[in-house]
């Protein structure tokens, strides 16, 4: 007789993640699908930032903004020496620990304390790139497969107007 094991944890956990950030936003449309869909991310996923943004040429302007466990104000931000300009250049951008030390003229990550990111391009329609949606974290960020998972899920569905 010949026997296999594996763990499904990981995979339970972040199906439950998944159907948590769905059942969360079902029901929202408009400017409250952003912020339900940021705070129920920075739930599931139990970081510090969540941020939805379009992008107009050089900078982000954030369609929704989690910070800390609160709603904030929407901001304006400049995309150069950032992790988002990697995420306009490339379509996604990781870094699961020092970030700051890789973005050193980035100063938002300073005031923020930000030590890990994870960003992931939104399209349009006609597949143009129009936004980002990203988190980051004081702490590193683990299981980032299964955390990179989630947010293509979200990012492949949020089309931008």
């Amino acid at each position: 007789m010949i026997g296999t094991h594996a763990d499904i944890c990981n995979r339970k956990q972040t199906e439950g993640q998944l159907q948590h950030l769905i059942a969360g936003t079902a029901n929202t449309t408009g400017q409250q699908f952003f912020v339900a869909l940021v705070r129920h991310i920075a739930e599931a996923l139990n970081v510090s930032y969540v941020l939805v943004s379009k992008v107009i040429g050089n900078r982000g302007q954030s369609l929704s903004f989690w910070c800390n466990g609160k709603l904030q104000p929407n901001i304006v931000y400049d995309l150069p020496l950032t992790p988002c300009e990697y995420v306009s250049q490339i379509g996604e951008y990781s870094c699961e620990k020092s970030v700051q030390e890789k973005f050193p003229d980035d100063t938002d990550l300073v005031s923020m304390d930000a030590e890990s990111y994870l960003g992931m391009a939104l399209y349009n329609t006609q597949n143009k790139m129009i936004g980002h949606l990203c988190i980051l974290d004081t702490k590193p960020l683990n299981d980032l497969k299964d955390t990179k998972a989630i947010l293509e899920a979200f990012a492949a569905t949020l089309l931008l107007n």
